[in-house]
This record gives C-alpha cells, sequence and structure tokens, in this order.
C-alpha cells in the first residue's frame, strides 16, 4: 500500500506521525511512503517546465516500488495507492494519467477535492504569486530567488485570494490556490472525464468522504450568518439551486446550510462523481464510504485517516503508539523526484 499525503497541494511530509503506517505494517501490509514536491514548485505553472510536477514526482516513486518493492515483501502486480484530501486528488488524477497505467492495482481515495486547473487559471495564479517577488512565473526568473522567498509569496498571495474571486472564480475561496492542472499531457483530462471512458479500466476503486467535510476550513464557523450570505454562496458556488438546498433542508440554520453546500461543492459531491464516473467506465458498481455517518460526534475533513492508522487500537490513539514499521531501511529515502529539474 502507498499512502500519497494530503496537505491542500501546498505543503505535507511522510513524515507526518498522525499518518504513522506501523498498524498496517504489523498487519502484515508492506507500507510504502513517498514526499512530493508542493506549493509552486510542485503545482504552479511555471514556464519551462512541465506542469503537474508534483504528480510526476509520485509516479516516479511508483515506479521504484514496482523495481523495488519485491525487496521487501511486496507484490508489484498488487499495489494498493491510498490517499486523503489533495493527497486524493492526486490519485483521481493518476487514474486518468496514461503515464501511470499499471503501476498501481487499486485505489483508495478519500475526500476527494473538485478543483482541476485550466492552463489559463494556473498561469494567472503562477503570475500572480511571482509578481510578488517582482518576477514573472519561469525557471530563468524563479531561478534566481530562494525557495522560501516563494513560500512567502505564495503565502502572501493566499491571504488575499477572495480578492480574486471575480477572476479566479470559487478557488479564490478554498484554502490553497494550487490543484491539479489539467494540460492536456502529463494530466490530459479531468478525472471525472477521463475515468466515464474507461481510462482506469483494470482498477479498482474506493471512494469516500467524511460527513462534515468543510468544517475544519470554515472560517464563518462560531460568527452568525445571514440568509444573503448563504444566498451569495449558493450563487457561486450552487447557481439555481437556493430552492433545492432550502427546500432538502428545511430545518438547517443559516450557518449549517452555508458549511453544507460549501462541503458538497468541495468535497462530496467531486468524490460521489468519481465513484459514478469509474462505475460508468468498468461497469461495476463504484464502493462510496461516508465516514462519520453513525458517529454522533462531528466527522470533519481528515478525520477519516485516524480509523486506518489506528486499525488495531481501540484507544484510537494514532498507531505511533504501537512501535515501528517492519521495513529495514527507510523506503522514502530511495524514492528519486521526478527527473524534471
Amino acid at each position: 500500500m502507498v499512502w500519497i499525503h494530503g496537505g491542500k497541494y501546498l505543503e505535507g511530509t511522510s513524515g507526518n506521525p498522525h499518518h504513522d503506517g506501523t498498524t498496517l505494517a504489523q498487519s502484515g501490509v508492506v507500507v510504502v511512503n513517498m514526499n512530493y514536491r508542493v506549493g509552486a514548485e510542485g503545482f504552479g505553472r511555471i514556464g519551462g517546465a512541465p506542469d503537474n510536477r508534483g504528480i510526476l514526482d509520485q509516479v516516479a516513486a511508483l515506479q521504484w516500488v514496482q523495481d523495488n518493492v519485491a525487496a521487501f515483501g511486496g507484490d508489484p502486480g498488487n499495489v494498493t495507492v491510498f490517499g486523503q484530501s489533495a493527497g486524493a486528488g492526486c490519485i483521481a488524477a493518476l487514474l486518468a494519467m496514461p503515464m501511470a497505467a499499471g503501476l498501481f492495482r487499486r485505489a483508495i481515495a478519500q475526500s476527494v477535492p473538485g478543483t482541476y486547473f485550466t492552463p489559463r487559471l494556473a498561469a494567472a495564479i503562477s503570475a500572480t504569486i511571482a509578481a510578488e517577488v517582482g518576477m514573472q512565473a519561469t525557471v530563468d526568473e524563479l531561478a534566481r530567488i530562494s525557495p522560501r522567498d516563494l513560500i512567502d509569496a505564495t503565502d502572501a498571495v493566499i491571504q488575499k485570494m477572495p480578492e480574486y474571486v471575480e477572476s479566479w472564480g470559487p478557488t479564490a475561496l478554498t484554502p490553497t490556490p494550487f490543484s491539479p492542472v489539467v494540460d492536456g499531457d502529463v494530466l490530459p483530462a479531468a478525472p471525472w472525464r477521463a475515468l466515464t471512458t474507461g481510462a482506469a479500466w483494470g482498477v479498482d476503486v474506493l471512494v469516500g468522504h467524511t460527513r462534515d467535510e468543510y468544517r475544519l476550513f470554515n472560517a464563518r464557523l462560531g460568527s452568525e450568518v445571514t440568509d444573503e450570505q448563504v444566498s451569495a454562496t449558493l450563487e457561486l458556488l450552487a447557481p439555481d439551486s437556493d430552492k433545492d438546498y432550502r427546500t432538502v433542508y428545511l430545518e438547517a440554520r443559516a450557518g449549517q446550510l452555508d458549511e453544507l453546500v460549501n462541503a458538497d461543492w468541495l468535497f462530496r459531491m467531486p468524490s460521489l462523481h468519481l465513484a459514478n464516473a469509474h462505475h460508468a467506465g468498468v461497469g461495476t458498481p463504484g464502493p462510496m464510504n461516508s465516514a462519520g455517518a453513525s458517529i454522533p460526534r462531528k466527522a470533519p475533513h481528515t478525520a477519516s485517516t485516524t480509523y486506518w492508522c489506528s486499525a488495531r487500537s481501540a484507544s484510537m490513539k494514532c498507531a505511533t503508539t504501537v512501535g515501528r514499521p517492519r521495513w529495514t531501511r527507510p523506503i522514502t529515502s530511495a524514492t528519486r523526484c521526478a527527473p524534471t529539474g
């Protein structure tokens, strides 16, 4: 099983203790973790470099698994990729990418984000970030600044993203300025369209989401939300659906309805549509789970990862309390980056 971490395409590491693979490894699974480029270096549209460099890193890691996992007791013909949030978004992209065909047999995508950028949108966002340091978004110009400067420029743009809603659309109201780019080359088509035509034929796919996906990102949580704000959210994310949502969720308060619409747009419906697209493409039912359906407390985004990393722990603590994985040397140290500079 190969884990692809999330982090808004902006951050994250294979060393996150909340994603420790000990429990799975002690159950007899060969667990592989990886790092990949994130932020502008991994997902920005930069002139002179291929798009989706972070996902190209993942392809390189999966190729490494094919070449080397047998030495750790794994079966290269029985690889499952699994990931959550941005990791699930990357998996959806991998399912649609011809260069990733044959690198894994199964895929588990939890909380798939629905944002995949056109080249035009990705270029506009990257140009805005580069302008923060007086540069253009090209390899030659950005090579003159430090990685720290590029991160700081990204952070500066994140702080004012809502100002760009007129030009960037709903993306400007999400937690991140990055997403996979449907460039027609590395990623030929959006995952939903690609899977509908059978791009992931032969791959078993399990898709899921939590009940309260947007709770983690809700900037309005704890404040009074007006009906006018809910109507504005509906107009932006689900045009012509104002009456439908209010009819179905008659007892929902304004704040609950606002959070629900955001959750549907960003995570829940993209996850459902991915499962349906795969079903349409291969002609078999696409498994779907909804974490939190029987949990009395909230089940926000990321809650589902607690279960696989502590599946054999009655205390629900992360598996880091159990011990170290059984692999004989750190697999991540041998994972190479994609050869894109």
